[in-house]
């Protein structure tokens, strides 16, 4: 059994001396105390923030403790720093074993260097994806509700949504309702989704339909396809082909993202609307999301861009502001408050919404 250490060692109080605080937090995660491993990671990051060393530790502290998005990250910052890192090519295809996802977990073992292919840790790891498996499903649930209120003394908008999907490995299916009510009509939207994953690429397809299509769409088609969110930089688009009461409107998105440090991703997007009335209208949005703390993510974002979302396509520019937090590994929480202004009449809406797996 490994000795206790003594407390101020294991806080690596200033001054940082980088070897012995790195040797503290190899010494604390050994023994399985994650938390004194992790403080004194965190001090080493601080007083140098560029060590190799210090990240790939963290994002080993991190895996345990079943933080899979921090550890992703912090093995993407060693990565970043030292390219030739095998301990975080290890460490990602790990995690995307965990998460059912082969391709990727076979993808990073292959950038595992030569000198190590005969690892036990390397051999293990492959072993275990090709050995035969189970087929490991997740349930999640998706709950929201909205309440808007609008200027020029025109009546609230509400909203309510829920959605149910269940990932096999790669893939996933989903289905979901939304409910809403504007100028005092109601309309109800239904959806069903497939995603496929793996390989470096996701792609899907979703299609759905309103009941009385007021100011939902008759019928609506989406293709997606994009990388992973887990990579430094993302690429993904959508297009979408609905028919509305007042017509058919196409719309075609694309987003670029680019993480910067461990907590911090932003992103911009443009759109193309070829609305109604066959006239092409362009956009844009910009966006960004910060991790806050172990549990929180905060985001924030802009658009101007054409919206079909009363039945006719209309310029809509927005403000939005998100906080999402983990109350538990299978419970997270969501609070968004959104600012737009139409030509007609400005809205701000409230919504609060949970995702549940399962």
């Amino acid at each position: 059994m490994l000795p206790e250490l003594p407390p101020l060692v294991v806080e690596c109080a200033a001054p940082i001396e980088v070897a012995g605080c790195l040797a503290v937090a190899r010494r604390a995660r050994m023994a399985g105390d994650f938390p004194a491993a992790r403080r004194a990671l965190e001090a080493v990051l601080r007083a140098d923030p560029r060590n190799a060393d210090a990240w790939v530790q963290l994002g080993i502290v991190l895996s345990a403790s079943g933080e899979t998005a921090g550890a992703r990250a912090a093995f993407l910052n060693t990565l970043e720093i030292a390219p030739a890192y095998d301990d975080a090519k290890l460490g990602l295809a790990r995690l995307a074993h965990r998460a059912g996802d082969g391709d990727g977990a076979r993808a990073w073992l292959e950038r595992v260097g030569a000198a190590r292919a005969n690892d036990p840790e390397v051999r293990e790891l492959r072993a275990a994806l090709d050995a035969p498996r189970g087929r490991a499903f997740e349930w999640r649930m998706d709950v929201s509700g909205a309440h808007s209120s609008l200027t020029q003394d025109l009546p609230a908008w509400r909203e309510a949504a829920i959605s149910v999907s269940r990932r096999g490995g790669s893939r996933t299916l989903g289905a979901g309702l939304e409910w809403a009510r504007r100028f005092d009509l109601s309309d109800l939207y239904g959806e069903a989704r497939f995603v496929q994953g793996g390989g470096g690429l996701i792609w899907g397809v979703a299609a759905g339909a309103a009941t009385r299509h007021v100011f939902k769409p008759q019928a609506s088609l989406r293709l997606e396809v994009g990388t992973p969110e887990d990579r430094d930089w993302t690429v993904d688009a959508a297009a979408t082909f609905a028919r509305y009461d007042a017509g058919p409107v196409d719309k075609f998105k694309l987003r670029v993202g680019h993480r910067l440090g461990a907590a911090l991703r932003v992103s911009a997007h443009g759109v193309v609307v070829r609305d109604e009335t066959g006239h092409v209208r362009t956009g844009y949005g910009l966006g960004a999301t910060l991790r806050a703390g172990e549990r929180s993510t905060l985001s924030l974002g802009w658009t101007d861009a054409p919206e079909s979302s009363e039945g006719v396509t209309v310029d809509v520019r927005a403000i939005s502001l998100g906080l999402s937090t983990a109350v538990s590994p299978d419970l997270r929480l969501r609070a968004d408050l959104l600012r737009e202004d139409r030509r007609a009449f400005d809205r701000t809406e409230v919504s609060l919404g949970l995702s549940r797996s399962f």
